[in-house]
């Protein structure tokens, strides 16, 4: 029986799918659990394994071309059995009866261990275009056919819309074709490249600074990771701040709003915070669920379980929605300050940096405290100074005391 491969949906909030590349060429036998492809979204990448042994008879949608979750793919089957009811019509069309159908099923989230041959080049007419790239269009009025992509396989990216929306002052254009770069970004680097652009264009951004003094904080929690290494567990001063951040967040539902599609005021109940994390495929950003409910040791365990499916590339799109606010810690670098963009749809940001020992004048003498940097980055159509500035305030108050005792 013939196997219908379509595009997956790795998460609820997944429309599309793109083809990064074929592993097999139309002809070649398969094993079952042999990689046959791979499926670009948004900043990640997954596998398409087969679910069946058989011969990769007809790649229905070709490497660098996006497709609506659920669209056919490629068809399995044995090597002499007729699949011209699968290829006569269109590649959007549904499987027919006796015809297996293969989506999320055949999906494997992590990275790819086989090596992948070179991709079919393109065909032509066929769409060069994301739904939601085509959505834009539509919003421009941008012809987009007329576009030379500068995405991967001459894909036409949010990028090239724009580009050719502001050549033509907003007009509806023939023809526009934008200067290829000689090093073509990477599929998420251009998603990141984007997504800053995005939140720069679409919110009024400010940044406030501050020092939390957390010598009690720091003091406990050298001790307590030492602790914690001995067992086999992961401290990690970011898990702290996090816990410290929920029960702040609480107290201020401004920096837990956002502005809705429909242009109204929109409060977040739940304390869901995104970590930044620093992948081999760029900048992501799992988010920590409820964390408000959760003791410290919880949090820490599942912010070392997401850091790590960040950096092995096995997230969901699931896994980078939802978040109240994000917590960017550049520390380990030896940043003090600086100056987050915020991540949509949020309306603050934290960035923190590395702390150092300074002396403090109190009570007549100096003092060695221990002086975490924070900065704020917040949407000033949402939050105003004052309010930005008592919530950093509150923030240092509870990263002052150990959270540990």
């Amino acid at each position: 029986m013939a196997t219908l491969l379509e595009m997956p949906r790795y998460g609820a909030t997944m429309e599309d799918g793109m083809v990064g590349s074929w592993s097999l060429a139309e002809g070649d036998a398969v094993a079952a659990g042999d990689l046959v492809c791979s499926i670009e979204i948004e900043k990640l990448t997954n596998d398409i394994l087969s679910p069946v042994a058989g011969v990769l008879r007809k790649i229905l949608l070709p490497a660098g071309v996006a497709a609506p979750c659920g669209s056919p793919i490629g068809i399995i089957a044995a090597a002499d059995e007729d699949i011209s009811n699968l290829v006569a019509g269109p590649s959007g069309q549904r499987a027919e009866p006796g015809v297996s159908r293969i989506g999320q099923a055949a999906a494997k989230g992590a990275p790819a261990r086989a090596p992948a041959a070179q991709s079919p080049t393109a065909t032509p007419g066929r769409r060069s275009i994301s739904p939601k790239a085509e959505q834009l269009a539509k919003e421009l009025g941008v012809e987009w056919r007329g576009i030379a992509g500068t995405g991967r396989h001459g894909m036409i990216t949010r990028e090239d819309l724009r580009a050719a929306s502001a050549a033509g002052s907003g007009s509806r254009l023939a023809s526009v074709a934008p200067a290829v770069p000689t090093g073509s970004p990477s599929g998420a680097r251009r998603v990141i490249a984007q997504r800053m652009m995005e939140s720069l264009q679409q919110t009024a951004q400010a940044a406030i600074w501050m020092d939390a003094d957390v010598t009690e904080l720091m003091s406990d929690y050298r001790v307590t990771k030492r602790e914690w290494a001995d067992k086999g567990l992961r401290l990690s001063l970011t898990a702290l701040i996090l816990k410290a951040l929920s029960t702040v967040l609480r107290d201020h539902p401004v920096c837990r709003s956002r502005i809705a599609e429909d242009g109204k005021l929109q409060v977040i109940q739940k304390i869901d915070i995104a970590i930044a994390v620093d992948a081999p495929s760029g900048l992501l950003v799992p988010v920590l669920r409820d964390v408000d409910q959760k003791s410290v040791s919880q949090v820490a365990l599942e912010l070392t379980e997401l850091t790590e499916r960040a950096r092995l590339g096995a997230l969901s799109p699931d896994d980078m929605s939802g978040h109240t606010m994000t917590v960017s810690n550049l520390g380990m670098y030896g940043v003090t300050y600086m100056q987050p963009l915020l991540n949509l749809p949020e309306s603050v940001l934290l960035g923190v940096g590395a702390s150092e020992v300074r002396p403090v004048y109190r009570e007549g003498g100096l003092f060695p405290r221990e002086i975490l940097p924070l900065s704020l980055a917040f949407d000033h159509r949402v939050v105003d100074g004052g309010p930005a500035a008592a919530f950093l305030r509150d923030v240092c108050r509870a990263l002052s005391p150990s959270l540990l005792r």
